[in-house]
């Protein structure tokens, strides 16, 4: 079972997926091409589940989702330099209950669930090109490492969804809901430093370093990645750009366990930052720290919207038994202690219990809350209890 909560300036909405069932199918061969002697690659992602919902007075609802997604894939190496990757798909979904036709029915009466189930069926075609890549190695000297490699790679990916008329109608819960139509190619270049130990320490290479800008175009002229007022002023002319905003992504893997990475986001419509992200995690046998710090910028002047770090910290005092786990959102921007989370798992050879104590402050908003689940081995949760602290 799974639980979702985000918080609004009232009230806290809660999706929850009830105990289901899922099969995923790897990518698979199923057929290899007479002509070319290339494998064709089934791969299946599909899931049987009862969701609940509630976000608001109105919008609540528990209902039944079933998702079948059957994708076919075809690998092709043109040059030693150069791979391509075809693929097609064919999304099934039904749901229980579906969301009002018409909206001034929704407005009216401030029912949001329409008690009628719905069938979604969409196709989805894509290719992946890769290359022409360009690398060179290099003897160097870098802690245990004895050689470089340095790799130059250029990435395109093309994707097209159908559109699906009745969309509004599709209650959203995560990303199985929310494939919407388009026609979107991105267009990636990315710098790869890998690293070779020597004989002595394994032989073994890693990636040390991957730094990727990229930019995602809509070959619709009617769909707009980025849109927005010109000015914050009242009236100004709304712009929009058929391309999404750059992306610089860069990872630093100094260390088996260790993971530092940085996200920049440049509306290139407005030549502003819009996001920041800097985050670093790390191992320690069973435990693991991570610290992350994330701004937000408004497009049109560059004023900060957000400015939040958050500290997430797991312990296993009892491998196998017994595991801690607290997290930390700080709002620097509002100077606050915005969320605390603590957890505490215990297992044993029969049942397991989860105990979930949390902590949310925003603006007027200050809210305690706990849960207490009970689970059985080869059963799943049997008693789910939760409840809020005056």
């Amino acid at each position: 079972m799974t639980d979702r909560e985000t918080f609004a300036t009232t009230r806290t909405n809660t999706d929850r997926e009830l105990p289901s069932l899922e099969y995923r199918l790897r990518s698979t061969p199923i057929w290899t091409t007479p002509l070319l002697q290339t494998p064709l690659y089934l791969t299946v992602d599909s899931s049987l589940g009862y969701l609940s919902v509630d976000r608001s007075e109105q919008y609540q609802s528990d209902y039944g989702r079933l998702d079948l997604f059957p994708q076919i894939s075809f690998p092709l190496e043109p040059a030693p330099w150069l791979s391509l990757t075809l693929n097609a798909g064919h999304r099934f979904t039904w749901y229980q209950d579906s969301l009002e036709r018409d909206p001034t029915v929704v407005q009216d009466t401030g029912s949001s669930f329409s008690g009628e189930e719905l069938t979604r069926s969409i196709s989805t075609v894509g290719a992946d090109i890769i290359g022409p890549s360009f690398s060179k190695v290099f003897d160097a000297k870098v802690g245990s490492f004895v050689k470089l490699k340095h790799i130059i790679e250029p990435r395109v990916v093309w994707g097209y969804v159908d559109d699906y008329e009745d969309s509004s109608l599709v209650p959203r819960f995560d990303s199985v809901d929310s494939a919407f139509g388009g026609n979107v190619v991105r267009v990636s270049l990315i710098n790869r430093l890998k690293a070779k130990a020597s004989e002595d320490d394994g032989g073994s290479a890693r990636e040390l370093v991957n730094f990727e800008l990229r930019r995602s175009y809509s070959l619709n002229a009617d769909e707009f990645l980025e849109r927005g007022r010109e000015t914050l002023e009242a009236g100004a002319p709304i712009i929009e750009s058929t391309g999404g905003p750059l992306q610089a992504i860069l990872r630093f893997t100094p260390s088996d366990r260790t993971l530092l990475t940085a996200d920049w986001s440049y509306s290139l419509l407005f030549d502003q930052l819009t996001s920041s992200s800097i985050s670093g995690s790390m191992r320690l046998g069973k435990n693991d720290f991570s610290l992350r710090y994330t701004t937000r910028f408004r497009p049109q002047d560059g004023e900060t919207l957000s400015d939040q770090i958050r500290l997430a910290a797991g312990v296993v005092p009892l491998p196998g038994k017994l595991a801690l786990r607290a997290s930390i959102d700080y709002d620097i921007e509002a100077s606050e202690l915005q969320e605390q989370r603590y957890f505490i798992d215990y297992t044993s050879q029969c049942f397991g219990i989860r105990i979930e104590y949390r902590d949310f402050q925003a603006g007027l908003r200050d809210d305690t809350d706990y849960r207490i689940a009970f689970t059985l081995k080869n059963v799943g949760t049997f008693l789910d209890l939760s409840g809020r602290v005056d």
